[in-house]
């Protein structure tokens, strides 16, 4: 059986379902494996460390914006099969990307706001041991710096350990965090009282402007401008693409 055989074999025929979850999976599996590549063959860190980096929420991510995007081309593309006056394909495709894109961000900033108004509630802040840094999430400007710490909750006897990623800064470029928990040996946290398994790393105000419902939409509010100020012209583009070819079919 020739390649192209095996290839609509195992991928499906252009256009079908199968064919567009095959991509989807495929290049989720592409960015796991971009982002992971450090973690998983440097010899300084433990596959643990996947579940609290970005690699496997950047999998999902990219699976559903290539799913999202590959449904909405098959639905344009359909529609001018059978005849339908309908906008060109692309738009389809350009609205899917915007609206997939402003739910994962809306999912992810509206997951921290909760996170951080329950710590504010219920949370203890502590000092916690420095237990080892190492690098995550690598670019071409360096990796980012996540630390493992351990501590003892009130009233309990079992250490507890967590990994916290450091913000805005990187092991050659370190940030005022950073250089205190290397200084200090010790990681200031926050953990939630009724669950000591849930902490996040407590410097300043961070945690306090993370759990206001203002900021939180106001960051939701820029990351969407930013969505809507790259499709939108896409989408209007292809809006206007389909209304001359639908004249022109006239």
């Amino acid at each position: 059986m020739s390649e192209r055989g095996d290839g609509h074999r195992i991928l499906g025929e252009k256009g079908s379902y199968r064919r567009i979850v095959s991509v989807a999976l495929g290049m989720g599996v592409a960015a796991f494996g971009v982002m992971a590549a450090r973690l998983l063959f440097d010899r300084g860190h433990v596959v643990a460390d996947l579940r609290g980096g970005l690699a496997i929420p950047t999998a999902v991510c990219t699976t559903l914006m290539v799913l999202a995007t590959g449904l909405a081309a098959r639905s344009g593309f359909r529609g001018d099969r059978v005849g339908n006056a309908r906008p060109d394909p692309s738009m389809a495709v350009f609205v899917a990307t915007a609206l997939t894109g402003m739910a994962i961000a809306g999912f992810f900033i509206s997951r921290d706001y909760l996170r951080a108004s329950q710590m504010m509630k219920n949370g203890i802040p502590v000092q916690a041991k420095l237990v080892r840094a190492f690098d995550r999430e690598c670019g071409r400007a360096g990796c980012n710096i996540a630390v493992e710490y351990r501590f003892v909750p009130v009233d309990r006897f079992q250490p507890i350990e967590g990994v916290v990623r450091l913000p805005y800064g990187t092991r050659s470029r370190p940030n005022v965090e950073y250089q205190y928990v290397a200084s200090t040996s010790t990681v200031p946290i926050i953990y939630d009282r009724t669950d000591p398994q849930r902490s996040i790393f407590f410097w300043r105000n961070q945690v306090v402007r993370r759990a206001s419902l203002s900021s939180a939409l106001e960051l939701f509010a820029i990351v969407s401008g930013l969505i809507l100020a790259g499709t939108v012209p896409l989408i209007l583009g292809a809006w206007a693409v389909g209304r001359r070819r639908s004249a022109a079919s006239a």
